[in-house]
């Protein structure tokens, strides 16, 4: 009897062996890959959805300035002429208060680029990529058509 129960305890105390441990790390590590890559992916969706809003928000902030000063900011006022008086001889009648507070960056904290001849105008992010023509760039013109840049 007393053998039996000596044979007991060691069994229950024996512990986990190096490859259960290997196993459980190898499935903890596939869940947490698999669940990292939805995620990030989830991440990068929501900020380009995220910075189109702000594109379209910022092209309606246009169309009010271009309804009260009958152009749209140049390329050098760029879209700080939304929150700033750019002067009499841009626009007479800017003002009280500004058409865009800002800040002016996309969802990656990068400036948006901003491109105008007075008669229409384009906003630019470079996306998540963060880089000019990386093929994920997001545009949005006057005309009002949003999307990707062309892949170069």
């Amino acid at each position: 009897m007393k053998r039996a129960l000596k044979t007991k305890n060691r069994l229950n105390t024996r512990g986990m062996t190096l490859i259960e441990i290997m196993v459980v790390l190898l499935i903890v590590g596939a869940l947490a890959a698999t669940l990292g890559r939805t995620v990030w992916d989830n991440l990068i969706m929501a900020n380009v959805k995220q910075t189109k809003l702000m594109q379209q928000e910022f092209a309606n902030a246009l169309r009010m300035y271009n309804t009260e000063c009958g152009t749209y900011p140049t390329t050098e006022q760029g879209l700080e002429a939304l929150a700033k008086n750019p002067g009499a001889e841009a626009c007479a009648n800017w003002g009280p208060r500004p058409f865009h507070q800002g800040p002016f960056k996309d969802a990656w904290q990068r400036p948006f680029a901003y491109e105008s001849d007075g008669a229409t105008f384009t906003i630019k992010s470079n996306g998540p990529d963060k880089r000019n023509g990386g093929g994920d760039d997001l545009v949005f013109n006057s005309e009002g058509s949003t999307g990707e840049a062309p892949k170069n």
